[in-house]
């Protein structure tokens, strides 16, 4: 089992991210949540649960496939640990006793299905996403992410944000930044844990970086806040290169959206969707 595992490590395997030049953000233009990024420069850090993704940051734990003897071997060591002067006959009283518990519980599919729920309200709890793309023109991108056309999205100098969002190692203590892009697999890796949940920091971030390959399209690349989700955080104005309309924004959308990036970001270039004529795909217009 645990040869298995390692293969199953090996296969998903994921090397150091490359940042891309650029970084881009598909938003609605609706609620005043979502016109704070142009308005306030604001991104968001949300919870796994709102993810569109039901088997994101929710790959299963198999505790279950745990060979016995670490069982045995784990529990062994906690109680040494405890009760420094047992007798090795009491040792394995306790220990088969705890066996015992553990297979019963195993074998229980409620209980284990409590716990896996239990695991995936932690990462709900302590985890925050920011979702960002490495394309700006891919059409079901913009159907799925921009209100079907009518919102924006937002290119941002790839160094710059990543910049911006590792300073908050600096002002927030405690808060730990990761980034990294998606890994799409055809098949969602079976994860054998550790009972040592210091040992388990490998198995957490795959968790949080693979996806099925139906997602390949959105060519994600995600920052990842350790031990906080569910907040905004600024960044800087230098780092906003393009704001893109969509083709079907309204006439009064599009004006709101060019009055405030003239007064907020001056520098950042507006451009604006239009429908090929010829070929199902969108073509970019320059307006500002």
């Amino acid at each position: 089992m645990q040869d298995k595992n390692k293969q199953n490590k090996d296969k998903f395997k994921i090397e150091p991210t490359i940042i891309p030049q650029f970084l881009y953000k598909y938003k609605s233009w609706i609620t005043k949540k979502d016109k704070s990024i142009l308005k306030e420069q604001n991104v968001w850090f949300a919870s796994p649960a709102t993810l569109n993704d039901p088997y994101d940051c929710k790959i299963t734990f198999n505790y279950e496939l745990i060979p016995i003897e670490e069982y045995r071997n784990y529990f062994t060591q906690k109680i040494r640990e405890n009760i420094p002067l047992i007798d090795d006959e009491s040792i394995i009283a306790q220990v088969n006793e705890i066996l015992r518990q553990v297979s019963f519980s195993l074998k229980d599919n409620k209980f284990m299905s409590e716990e896996r729920d239990k695991t995936n309200k932690r990462f709900e709890k302590h985890y925050g996403i920011l979702s960002l793309s490495n394309c700006y023109d891919k059409m079901l991108m913009w159907s799925h992410y921009s209100n079907l056309h009518k919102g924006i999205c937002i290119e941002y100098d790839g160094n710059k944000i990543t910049k911006d969002i590792f300073e908050l190692k600096n002002v927030d203590n405690g808060c730990n930044i990761n980034f990294f892009n998606i890994n799409y697999v055809k098949e969602l890796p079976i994860i054998i844990p550790t009972l040592d949940p210091n040992n388990n920091v490998e198995f957490f971030i795959q968790n949080l970086r693979t996806k099925s390959i139906k997602w390949e399209y959105e060519e994600e690349y995600r920052f990842v806040s350790i031990k906080k989700t569910n907040f905004p955080h600024k960044i800087s104005k230098g780092a906003f290169k393009r704001v893109f309309l969509g083709c079907k924004i309204s006439e009064n959308d599009e004006k709101e959206i060019i009055d405030v990036v003239s007064r907020e970001l001056p520098n950042t270039e507006i451009w604006k969707a239009e429908k090929s004529f010829d070929e199902s795909k969108l073509e970019f217009n320059q307006l500002k």
